[in-house]
């Protein structure tokens, strides 16, 4: 620390010495003037109104110093044809700051190279180089060389060819011109084909046109932050919090081509919002696209990244035969985050919503096993799955079942079967251990056919339990159950009214679920009539039989009453090959029924915010725009819950849906959390409803 004060105090004098003729007094004083990080916010606002340039160049020290302190060190390429250009003729109220001028290449160059990092320049050819990179795009080239130097030509300065990958950030301008003549192209189609080409790098406009349509257009077309080239000394400090903003668990991956690889998919997937979720066939439910995964994401790092920064994950795990390092688990964790519903869209075996809702874990594992490029996934190309269909050959091995043979055979897993994993067991009707399995037989809960060996009941059950059991560290078979666990209680703390949509989408979605639910309603009695027909030939006791197992059944659900799945099952034992089917669209019938409470349920929670206490501790408050009257006195029906008030799911004591999504991976979270306090608070009075409910892990 010490040492780091040191450096940060010489920057400083630095600055003062070589730039800034109104910097004063030392590191100390000059940070006391700036006070703290919402007086710092404050400075930012105002300035932009007032033109308060000075207090901006304190901001932009203060970024540039923050950046030397937290390491960030970054590999830049400018793409640039006046580098030299004067910071005066860029801004003239650099003339009140600057002790001598200065060019934007000394301030850029100085900036990034005192934050550890280095700056390459492109400076000509511009035409050239645009054409060579639609080149590599179409030729889906996955290296591309450029020739850059390390200054602007009329210094000393010496060529050097290197690839695209090398770099961390890419900087470009708008206005780009060839021997005094504007260029064909310019920086907002540098920045849509180098997202194409090279997507783990991000793209940053750096121009003096602060014009509102370009910006926006630069957005468009796939620029990831649009500088201002008077904020030339904050561009490190941009960069991590680019970063910061994209998830702060990226920065936890060292290992730069994981990095890179989550990086760029989630750029990619941020500026194509629907290629995830294109196929969604499950529109009668709350939201499982962009909205609920951006969610996710933004949950798990306000989770998971204070305890990863405080060595919650092991750097190595060594196997029977080979490794698995804290990144690559930390990579395949993140990446299942964001591909854990892709299965939504269904498949050749699973067509129908009441189908896919309850195996739709399983197709995205399977997706994400047969096309492992499509989705980004670093060294996912494996010939054992590629293009697959499950289950596989006349044995007809489910995606279980092949992880697991490979388990065995290597006594180790691959990123792309790690994540596989973590998102085919995400639901809560996939068995993690054999225990839960028993329990789930008993409770009458379905269990895809997926996993059991060569997709027969009658077979053995393939539990999360089985496979990891196939690895010899026993920390990470620790380790993995507990970011199950995690991602378990992430996917279901995410309620809240984003998921619903306005009232108007609100009112259509249960219009539509009101239609489909009588729809299968209609299917449901006629395949009784037909069971009734292998029941009895004497048309009283096939009446009798439809009346029983299809009449009564619709008016308890429209009474929102609840089903013994069990008991039904006892009583039908002998339509063996009918019963799945009548279970999935009795339970789909049941489940759709209860969407109307669901949204009202996510309609009552306006945001969530997570706070990180202390060591594994950790604070959750939901924001209502309802008062404590209307959740008192609305009740809703869900599925496995029975009817509650609105109140009593939020924030009851006993009944508090965030605790029970704790209590559910109790035994597995204890490792990485020790206590949750769950809050609930009036977004328009600011004031506390009810009182505060509090787990704890048992281990406090």
């Amino acid at each position: 620390m010490a040492k780091l004060l040191c450096e940060l105090e010489g920057i400083y004098d630095e600055l003062k010495e070589r730039f800034f003729k109104f910097l004063e007094g030392d590191l100390f004083d000059f940070l006391q003037g700036l006070g703290n990080a919402r007086d710092r916010k404050f400075l930012r606002e105002e300035m932009i109104h007032k033109g308060m340039f000075k207090s901006n160049i304190k901001l932009q020290i203060y970024d540039l110093i923050e950046a030397v302190a937290r390491g960030t060190k970054v590999q830049v390429l400018f793409i640039e044809n006046k580098p030299e250009r004067n910071l005066t003729k860029i801004d003239e109220r650099f003339k009140d700051v600057l002790k001598t001028d200065a060019s934007l290449w000394d301030a850029l160059s100085y900036s990034v190279r005192t934050a550890g990092g280095r700056v390459y320049l492109y400076e000509k050819k511009f035409l050239q180089l645009y054409r060579r990179l639609l080149e590599a795009k179409r030729k889906r080239e996955k290296e591309v060389m450029i020739t850059c130097s390390s200054a602007p030509k009329t210094k000393s300065s010496s060529m050097i060819s290197l690839p695209l990958s090398s770099f961390d950030v890419i900087l470009v301008d708008i206005s780009l011109e060839e021997n005094g003549k504007r260029c064909e192209v310019d920086g907002i189609d540098f920045a849509n084909v180098l997202r194409e080409v090279c997507p783990g790098i991000p793209v940053f406009i750096f121009s003096i046109i602060s014009d509102y349509d370009v910006i926006q257009k630069a957005f468009s077309k796939g620029a990831d932050l649009y500088v201002i080239k008077n904020q030339v000394f904050s561009v490190p400090f941009l960069y991590h919090a680019y970063i910061k903003e994209m998830g702060k668990l990226i920065g936890l991956i060292e290992e730069k081509s994981l990095r890179r690889s989550l990086l760029g998919n989630i750029r990619y997937w941020k500026y194509k919002k629907n290629y995830l979720w294109f196929g969604d066939k499950c529109y009668h439910m709350i939201d499982h696209s962009f909205s609920h995964i951006s969610d996710d994401w933004e949950i798990a790092n306000s989770i998971l990244f204070p305890i990863i920064s405080r060595g919650g994950l092991k750097e190595e795990y060594k196997l029977r035969n080979g490794r698995v390092t804290r990144d690559e688990l930390l990579y395949s964790f993140c990446m299942a985050i964001w591909l854990h519903d892709i299965g939504h869209k269904g498949n050749d075996r699973y067509g129908e919503p009441h189908l896919i809702r309850d195996t739709h874990s399983v197709i995205s594992g399977e997706l994400v096993l047969s096309l492992p490029e499509a989705f980004g996934i670093e060294g996912g190309k494996n010939d054992i799955y590629e293009e697959l269909l499950f289950p596989v050959g006349e044995e007809k091995k489910p995606v279980t079942q092949l992880i697991l043979e490979q388990a065995k055979k290597r006594g180790a897993l691959t990123i792309p079967e790690m994540i596989a994993l973590f998102v085919i067991y995400h639901k809560s009707n996939c068995p993690l251990r054999e225990k839960e399995y028993y329990k789930m037989v008993r409770e009458g809960k379905f269990i895809p056919l997926d996993f059991f060996e060569n997709s027969d009941k009658k077979r053995g059950v393939i539990t999360l339990e089985r496979i990891l059991e196939e690895m010899s560290d026993p920390d990470f078979k620790r380790d993995f159950f507990s970011l199950v666990a995690l991602f378990r209680f992430i996917d279901g703390l995410d309620i809240k009214i984003s998921r619903v949509g306005d009232p108007n989408e609100e009112k259509l979605k249960k219009w539509v679920i009101k239609r489909d639910r009588e729809y299968n309603f209609k299917r449901l009695r006629r395949l009784v009539e037909n069971m009734a027909l292998r029941f009895s030939n004497d048309p009283l006791q096939q009446e009798l039989f439809v009346k029983s197992f299809s009449l009564d059944i619709e008016e308890k659900i429209r009474e929102e009453k609840s089903l013994s799945l069990s008991e039904l099952a006892r009583h039908l034992t002998r339509f063996e090959e009918w019963w799945e089917e009548y279970r999935m669209l009795l339970n789909y019938c049941y489940f759709i029924s209860a969407q109307p409470g669901h949204f009202d349920l996510h309609s009552s929670i306006e945001r969530i915010e997570i706070r990180h206490l202390c060591g594994k501790k950790f604070e959750i408050t939901l924001w209502t725009e309802r008062t404590e009257k209307d959740l008192k006195d609305k009740k809703v029906f869900e599925v496995g819950k029975g009817t509650q008030t609105l109140y009593d799911r939020i924030i009851g004591k006993d009944k508090c849906y965030v605790i029970k999504e704790l209590n559910t991976g109790k035994e597995d979270l204890k490792k990485l959390i020790d206590e949750v306090t769950i809050v609930l608070k009036s977004s328009i009075t600011g004031d506390t409803i009810g009182e505060p409910v509090v787990w704890t892990s048992g281990e406090t």
